[in-house]
């Protein structure tokens, strides 16, 4: 059997590179936003997904209030969202906030794992946050984790 090769998706002024197998499915630009949405094959009726957005921040949004911002959001979209872990890490080669959380869509529990992070944008003035989100059925999680972290540290800005 042939292996499928990963492929490339633009996120703004990045890229990522996605699993063999996994499809681009929308992306949209919008004002200061652009949203990727990307998907692997289904398993149980679910299929694992990528979330990257890339939003325009005023310079003084600290990676905190972005980390704080995004996760009352999903809280917001996701009434069930339980979070589970934050910590440190570098995204790119910039400091990042990586967190775990869970919850349930259907009678399905499902696992969430986030990153945000801020780099500097070619416009004088501003900066860019950055958060991916990849979610899957939690069962699948321990197998998809590579994976997912593999999306999130694959990111470079190719403007």
């Amino acid at each position: 059997m042939e292996a499928q090769p990963r492929s490339q998706a633009d996120v703004g002024i990045g890229r990522l590179t996605l699993p063999a197998g996994w499809s681009v499915l929308d992306q949209v630009r919008r004002g200061g936003r652009f949203v990727l949405l990307a998907a692997g094959p289904a398993a149980g009726g679910f299929a694992p997904n990528v979330v990257a957005v890339e939003e325009a921040m005023e310079p003084a949004v600290t990676l905190r209030q972005w980390h704080l911002d995004s996760l009352a959001g999903t809280g917001e979209v996701l009434a069930s969202y339980r979070l589970i872990d934050v910590r440190g890490t570098r995204m790119a080669g910039y400091p990042a906030i990586a967190r775990l959380g869970a919850y349930g869509l259907d009678r399905r529990p499902l696992t969430v794992v986030q990153w945000v992070w801020l780099i500097d944008d070619a416009v004088p003035g501003r900066q860019l946050g950055l958060a991916l989100t990849a979610t899957c059925h939690t069962r699948d999680y321990p197998a998809l984790d590579p994976q997912f972290g593999g999306v999130a540290r694959s990111y470079r800005v190719v403007r």
